[in-house]
């Protein structure tokens, strides 16, 4: 194994290949940063002194369905023009990670394909390495998607954790995307949203939202010239529930047996979609 061999099979940058050892399995490689491209990490200057170093163990893409193991001496240097003393940064990994940033990318591939645990089980991880993973995926490609276009959004809430937690939900209508999530289901919920919206200068024309409140007022208060929409199901829902009120009390207040059978049986028919 070479120093061209680290740098095309895993993108090793500016290091030198020292030897490689087998154990129990593992494919284990000793690198080394290029002493002559040590640099302060604060700065980038060159005139730094060397303050020892700290062993660094991180997995990277198995060869085949061995281990691989990289070993890196990470310096920690002083620098002579700013001051800092800090451990060199070794570009291929983030810090206080186990794993590469390759793993990561060879992980985060295999996870299209296949379940999270299957993935773990293959590349011999814990389960919660993978999760970790795709969670930091969602947040840096979705967590502050672009406000700029939006034109119809829709507020709602979804319960979690048995109904114990709340959390408010707004889509953009145009493309299905859910573009917010906040804690709780009340008019302060929405306030890191609204803060986001008025700094896009988005044309908000229309907003769908149930009966809540809050939500009803958070609209009104923020986008004033929006047009405010009602879903569909909530708005059956509560003449479904009116239309069973006014049944109940009915037939409470009639005697006749006939009749109560009647009224008993109405409930189907004025429900049905003509």
């Amino acid at each position: 194994m070479s120093t061209s061999f680290i740098y095309h099979a895993f993108g090793l940058q500016c290091s030198d290949y020292v030897r490689q050892d087998f154990v129990a399995g593992n494919v284990i490689l000793l690198i080394r940063a290029k002493d002559g491209l040590v640099r302060c990490p604060q700065c980038d200057s060159r005139n730094i002194i060397k303050r020892g170093c700290s062993e660094r163990w991180m997995k990277t893409v198995p060869i085949s369905f061995r281990p691989v193991w990289l070993v890196i001496p990470v310096q920690r240097v002083g620098c002579c023009d700013c001051g800092a003393v800090r451990r060199i940064d070794i570009g291929i990994a983030e810090p206080r990670r186990g794993y590469t940033k390759a793993f990561e990318r060879y992980a985060l591939a295999l996870s299209k394909k296949m379940t999270m645990q299957d993935v773990a089980e293959l590349l011999g991880v814990g389960w919660d390495t993978i999760e970790s993973i795709f969670k930091r995926y969602l947040s840096r490609h979705f967590s502050k998607p672009p406000l700029g276009k939006l034109k119809y959004i829709a507020i709602d809430e979804i319960s979690v954790r048995k109904g114990h937690k709340y959390l408010t939900l707004v889509m953009d209508l145009e493309r299905g995307a859910v573009i917010f999530v906040g804690e709780g289901r009340s008019m302060d919920s929405l306030a890191p949203f609204w803060k986001r919206l008025k700094r896009t200068k988005a044309n908000i024309q229309a907003v769908a939202t149930d009966m809540n409140a809050g939500y009803i007022s958070a609209v009104m208060e923020n986008l004033k010239d929006a047009v405010l929409v009602f879903d569909r199901f909530h708005v059956v829902k509560l003449m479904n529930d009116k239309i069973t009120q006014i049944r109940r009390q009915l037939f409470r207040e009639i005697s006749s047996p006939m009749e109560k059978k009647a009224v008993k049986g109405t409930r189907w028919i004025l429900l049905k979609k003509t």
